[in-house]
């Protein structure tokens, strides 16, 4: 049984009962030093608000720090600590009572980042912002920091907390604030995914990663392609929160 406050998703397999399918994740190899980068222009600002949508399976757990997302700055990221706890450091710290222990399913977690002092996260359709704790209070930074890097799967591209594991449909909206429900819904009690139809924002992006040679396009229709690192051809898998198939 599950502990409380520990989240457990649908495995996949069943592609029938999906109206809307994803093909394809990209798979983040820990050992590899795999992430994705984007140069931030200098226009979108320090503390422009957020949202981030993405299905996530993990590889490894109670390893030290993997970064979900970050910022070339230092002062942004989200990340998992050694606990499984959820963390999001916008320099306001915002730590979850719940923790993300699933390497057989898929989670759908969403992250909207306000202001100073809100940040919302709902986890497979369901809002656990009120299972956040607030501290050292500060200044908002955003993940799309102008003139920095902007990263998925660690914080600056040259530390070793690197994410493990596997990512589909990553939505990153710039400027707009988004819920669960622009990404997904429930169907027959299962939180499933829908095509997200609204915007990503001048500096967002959408990464489905179709192209295993360049797992960084945008397909959002903007052009913000990120660029790989540690990721070859190799690391695109069939798996998916569709298809489960564990590819």
């Amino acid at each position: 049984m599950p502990v409380r406050g520990e989240f457990f998703q649908n495995p996949g397999g069943a592609g029938g009962f999906y109206d809307y399918q994803i093909n394809q994740s990209a798979r983040f190899d820990r050992g590899s030093s795999s992430y994705l980068y984007y140069a931030v222009p200098s226009g979108a600002g320090t503390s422009t608000n957020w949202t981030a949508s993405m299905w996530m399976k993990r590889g490894n757990l109670s390893i030290s720090d993997p970064t979900l997302l970050g910022n070339s700055g230092g002062a942004m990221r989200v990340k998992i600590d050694s606990s499984d706890n959820l963390i999001a450091q916008t320099q306001t710290t915002f730590t979850s009572s719940f923790v993300l222990r699933d390497t057989t399913g898929w989670t759908h977690l969403v992250m909207n980042s306000q202001d100073t002092n809100n940040f919302l996260v709902y986890i497979n359709g369901v809002n656990q912002t009120a299972n956040l704790t607030k501290t050292s209070v500060a200044a908002m930074i955003s993940f799309f920091y102008g003139s920095t890097n902007a990263y998925i799967g660690t914080d600056t591209g040259g530390s070793t907390k690197y994410f493990d594991g596997y990512l589909a449909e990553v939505h990153l909206v710039y400027g707009l604030n988004k819920a669960a429900s622009d990404f997904g819904e429930t169907k027959n009690g299962v939180w499933i995914p829908k095509e997200y139809t609204g915007g990503h924002g001048t500096y967002g992006a959408y990464l489905k990663f179709a192209d295993a040679s360049n797992l960084g396009t945008d397909s959002s229709g903007n052009g913000n392609n990120w660029t790989a690192g540690g990721m070859g051809t190799d690391h695109q898998s069939i798996d998916s929160p569709t298809t489960g198939t564990g590819g």
